[in-house]
């Protein structure tokens, strides 16, 4: 444990005698000082292009010993985020890590002999034990995991806290639990499977064979494919691998075989307990991505457990929440020092190239719109690891007849990574708050018209191909808007960007 650690562990110890919460353990702070010289020079550059104020904007200088913030009017406005609410994701599986190695710990402290207790047991039986031990700890540090559980379909008490839900914590689906049969067990040696090979410790470093091949294998994917031969493929990589894949390229169907084996309440807990969300705002999954899997797989429907309050998009986030996440992974400051580093490690966008693997200083980097080993395009740094996209799910349900937003994330690592000065320390958050590229309602009755007739098939076909176009179309103009937005923040933020 490093000193930085030891730090708040202490903290968090002094805390504990006077009330606070005891879990998420150092979680991101939202409090942290906006700075007026940075949010002027941001409303200057918005205020350059009537265009600009959709956009919901952060800027983070990481250079001195505290981070400077910069935001723009709307802080606190919920957006559609699209993948960025990814980050709920990765943010969920390093605490329930955090969760199982404390458990383990508290077990060889309580232990007479100093060794712990799961070493006496069978392998079964150690999960179960681990998984009882998960449970009344969250029972007695959550504010959330501890509440009553409610059936859904009667409205009643179960007898048991949302803690003891069976869908929460498939523990022998995501981490290496060898350890527990050592006397002691060393917690530390609890991680995700496969994590050895996952990850980029660096930019402008070649990683080795061993990531590359895991690299070429996820590449292979046809990303998202909601089919139930892919679910099955997904199934058979490794948990780092899939954490990954659902990441680094943005992947739906990995995702979501990661909410179901974490568990989406768990992961709801987590952003209302770290106030990351505060029942209306912030950053929020409100749904699995693909809630309801094809059948022949192990995974089945992730249905929400704490809905929010309002009526919003099923994927949210806002730039305070995004800002303060951002601060804590890149100081070292959430969860750990470690996992705060290892979270980067999974966070750094894979660069492809058109001789294979990118080389050091390469800078072609693809759009998580179009993202694929087939689409080595050379790219602006700014699209770097872009999360988002137009909520097609929302038109195809005809819940609106509007593409309602795009949601940008520019990876503030890559924003480190070059030669100019200040772009090694800057980050940067951009949401789309909203985009006025309409679908109407005649179109979406004409694509989901079922009949035979071959006027009606022909019609329906005509109509999906024209909405396809409005909807590339909406994505074009928001790259668009993000290229024009990323030259006058450059220029304003003494090349920040980028020229």
């Amino acid at each position: 444990m490093s000193v930085h650690d030891l730090a708040f562990e202490l903290a968090r110890l002094l805390m504990s005698d006077v009330g606070a919460p005891k879990w998420p353990q150092r979680p991101p702070k939202l409090d942290f000082a906006v700075d007026d010289q940075i949010t002027g020079q941001l409303e200057a550059t918005i205020n350059q292009d009537a265009r600009f104020a959709e956009l919901d904007v952060a800027i983070i200088d990481f250079s001195g010993s505290s981070p400077r913030v910069g935001m723009s009017s709307r802080p606190d406005n919920s957006s559609f985020i699209a993948s960025m609410a990814k980050l709920g994701i990765i943010y969920a599986a390093f605490q329930l890590r955090e969760d199982v190695r404390n458990v383990v710990r508290e077990n060889i402290k309580q232990s007479s002999d100093g060794n712990g207790t799961f070493q006496q047991l069978t392998d079964a039986d150690r999960l179960n034990k681990l998984k009882l031990d998960l449970q009344t700890f969250w029972k007695s540090n959550s504010n959330h995991l501890m509440r009553d559980e409610i059936d859904a379909a009667t409205g009643k008490k179960t007898g048991k806290a949302v803690a003891e839900r069976a869908d929460i914590g498939r523990l022998e689906y995501i981490f290496t639990l060898n350890t527990l049969q050592d006397s002691p067990p060393d917690p530390n040696k609890i991680d995700f499977i496969g994590i050895e090979q996952c990850g980029l410790d660096k930019l402008d470093v070649i990683p080795s064979a061993a990531v590359q091949e895991v690299i070429s294998r996820l590449d292979s994917f046809p990303h998202g494919k909601n089919s139930p031969e892919n679910w099955r493929n997904v199934a058979e990589l490794d948990f780092a691998a899939r954490l990954w894949m659902g990441l680094a390229w943005s992947d739906n169907v990995a995702a979501s075989t990661c909410v179901w084996d974490i568990g989406l309440p768990y992961i709801q807990a987590l952003l209302l307990d770290s106030s990351l969300f505060d029942g209306s705002n912030g950053l929020y999954l409100v749904r699995n991505y693909i809630p309801s899997p094809p059948a022949g797989t192990r995974f089945g429907n992730t249905p929400t457990y704490f809905p929010p309050n309002t009526v919003g998009p099923v994927q949210r986030g806002t730039v305070r929440a995004l800002t303060a996440l951002m601060i804590a992974i890149e100081r070292g400051e959430l969860i750990s020092d470690a996992a705060s580093a290892d979270m980067q490690r999974l966070l750094r966008p894979v660069r492809f190239a058109t001789s294979g693997l990118a080389n050091a200083g390469d800078t072609r980097v693809p759009n998580a719109l179009g993202r694929g080993p087939a689409d080595p395009v050379e790219r602006h740094p700014t699209d770097a690891l872009i999360k988002g996209g137009v909520n097609r799910e929302e038109v195809k349900n005809r819940q609106t007849n509007r593409v309602t937003a795009l949601s940008i994330a520019c990876d503030w690592e890559y924003l480190k990574f070059g030669n100019q000065p200040r772009l090694q320390s800057m980050g940067i958050i951009i949401l789309f708050s909203k985009i006025a590229h309409g679908i109407p309602d005649q179109l979406i009755a004409d694509r989901s018209n079922t009949s035979d007739a071959p006027a009606a098939k022909a019609k329906a076909n005509a109509a999906r191909v024209k909405i396809s176009r409005m909807l590339r179309q909406a994505e074009d103009d928001a790259e668009s808007l993000l290229r024009d937005f990323a030259v006058a923040a450059g220029q304003t933020f003494n090349s920040l960007i980028g020229p």
